[in-house]
């Protein structure tokens, strides 16, 4: 019977997970999720913001495994679904609603929510405590962004404020979840940020799904048949035009 519940609640936790379109407003734009177990506390969304003609997306990770961290992944989802406005004023609103409920079983979800605006081509983005974010700047270098402010459910207050990226043509951002660097292989080796980035270099030309995709299959070769200790969520972002 506990199996069956776990498979059903992953079912459910699954679908969840909206399928993304391969481009929205000049953005081609991809996610994905492989879970370590049955259930686990990674999400990603994204939904259209018809007052400002933007999009909001986001990418969190439930601290804990198992029934618990699927439930809380859910209301996590449905808090940033549900919201409009400024990627910080999305955070404020998921941590007032969810800290009560995350303190009481000791838990804290880190979360990245941006907004694209098509028309003047900035990506606004608040960060509550999520590693790694990576930036790739056409023609620059991959590097990581970091996180302003602490996870949601930590504090009373979240701290955080938002930062702007101009999105150029061809730039690409990557958010994952800590399932990626903390990939081990048979011997217990980290794959790490500093090989998660030079295969991020290497991918960055091919489209915002192949990213992913190719991505995701890196991780399992590093793996070499090693069972992942951790969800494995990635979402890329790329601007096409």
């Amino acid at each position: 019977q506990t199996q069956t519940e776990l498979n059903l609640a992953r079912s459910v936790q699954m679908s969840l997970l909206p399928r993304l379109p391969d481009e929205l407003l000049g953005i081609g734009l991809w996610a994905q999720c492989k879970p370590a177990h049955h259930v686990g506390g990674d999400f990603y969304d994204y939904h259209y913001d018809q007052d400002s003609g933007s999009f909001i997306f986001s990418l969190g990770d439930v601290a804990g495994k198992g029934m618990s961290a699927a439930l809380l992944m859910a209301m996590s989802r449905t808090f940033v679904r549900a919201s409009d406005g400024t990627p910080l004023q999305i955070l404020d609103k998921m941590n007032r609603n969810l800290y009560d409920d995350l303190t009481e079983v000791g838990a804290f979800v880190t979360a990245f929510v941006g907004k694209y605006d098509p028309k003047s081509n900035q990506l606004t983005y608040a960060n509550a405590g999520h590693a790694p974010v990576i930036y790739c700047p056409a023609g620059t270098a991959p590097y990581l962004l970091d996180a302003n402010g602490p996870p949601v459910g930590l504090l009373v207050e979240t701290l955080l404020f938002e930062q702007k990226l101009d999105f150029a043509v061809d730039d690409v951002l990557i958010i994952v979840s800590d399932g990626f660097p903390e990939a081990t292989d048979e011997d217990g080796e980290f794959l790490g940020y500093d090989n998660l980035l030079a295969l991020i270099d290497l991918y960055r030309d091919r489209s915002a799904r192949e990213i992913a995709a190719t991505l995701l299959d890196a991780v399992q070769t590093f793996e070499r048949g090693a069972t992942p200790n951790d969800d494995q969520t990635i979402m890329v972002l790329k601007r096409m035009e």
